[in-house]
C-alpha cells in the first residue's frame, strides 16, 4: 500500500539519520545539521523538518528549547534514538561482515550493507 511504502521510506530515512548522528558524535564529538544534510544528501530545510518530526517521536533531543534561543548546536540522541541507532549499526556491521566473507571488497560490502540493513528486522 502507499501508506505502507511511505512508512517504510520514513523509517529508512530516520534510521540513516540516527546512524549518521551516532557515527558523527563518535568520530568528531558532535553532529551538526549541516553535516547530516551533506552526508545524506538531503536539503537542509527538509533535514530540519525531518529532525523536528524525530524530536516529536522522542528520537532526537530538540536543538531549541521551547520559546528560547538555540542552546545546543550539536544534535543529540534520546535514549530511544540511541537504542535505534545502535540496532541499525549492529545490523550494518553483521551484514557487512557477512558480505566480506562472501568475497565482496570492504567498500562494496559497506555500500551493500547500507542497502540491506533497513530490510532486516531485529529478530
Amino acid at each position: 500500500s502507499e501508506s505502507g511504502a511511505r512508512a517504510q521510506a520514513t523509517r529508512l530515512i530516520e534510521e540513516n539519520i540516527l546512524k549518521t548522528i551516532k557515527l558523527l558524535i563518535f568520530q568528531r564529538g558532535y553532529a551538526h545539521v549541516s553535516d547530516l544534510s551533506t552526508i545524506l544528501n538531503i536539503n537542509s530545510n527538509t533535514m530540519y523538518v525531518t529532525l523536528n518530526k524525530m524530536v516529536n517521536k522522542g528520537l532526537v533531543e530538540p536543538l531549541t528549547p521551547r520559546g528560547g534561543k538555540k542552546v545546543r548546536r550539536s544534535l543529540a540522541l534520546t535514549e530511544e534514538g540511541e537504542r535505534r541507532a545502535a540496532d541499525v549499526l549492529e545490523r550494518h556491521q553483521l551484514v557487512q561482515e557477512w558480505l566480506i566473507r562472501l568475497g565482496l571488497p570492504e567498500e562494496q560490502a559497506d555500500q551493500e550493507a547500507c542497502n540491506l540493513e533497513h530490510g532486516i528486522t531485529d529478530t
